[in-house]
């Protein structure tokens, strides 16, 4: 009787942790078929008309590097120029190794593109206008300003090409 009693007593203490060492896991998986609106809205699984597996698509459906995945491309170029070709393993060297010589051509050249940077003239006309707000001073930030802005364009222009 007292066997069984401790028997008991550690398949519940087993179960019990079992339990709580599973939860986190379960949390994830129903979290990882959700799309992002319905993460706050349910606790755990979401409805079955709700149940997606995009973010599986998302995860194993692509290899790319999108338009938006890379915040600074020079420097990320820079970093490639910088680390690929090294003998030393790194994650540039990874993506080095995968590129063609073709690509590599490019990737030599991408830095030479450089943003354009506020001009201190620009900087200046902005805060006389803020300063006085005066027709003239209005005038020449906006004209300033919209040489910038076209100089932008441009550069992201080539970056999207």
């Amino acid at each position: 009787m007292i066997r069984t009693r401790q028997k008991v007593a550690v398949y519940t203490i087993l179960i019990v942790y079992a339990v709580i060492t599973l939860v986190p896991v379960v949390y994830l998986i129903a979290a990882s078929i959700k799309e992002g609106e319905d993460l706050d809205r349910y606790t755990f699984f979401p409805p079955p008309g709700k149940v997606t597996t995009i973010n599986y698509a998302r995860l194993f459906g692509s290899q790319r590097f999108g338009l938006n995945d890379i915040r600074d491309p020079a420097g990320f170029c820079r970093a490639l120029l910088t680390d690929g070709p090294s003998d030393r393993p790194s994650p540039a060297r990874h993506i080095w190794m995968m590129l063609t010589d073709e690509q590599r051509d490019v990737i030599r050249r991408i830095p030479e593109i450089t943003a354009p940077k506020k001009s201190a003239e620009l900087i200046q006309a902005k805060a006389e206008y803020d300063r006085g707000k005066t027709e003239a001073a209005q005038a020449s930030y906006l004209k300033l300003k919209a040489q910038y802005d076209r100089e932008f364009t441009a550069y992201e222009r080539t970056w999207r090409e």
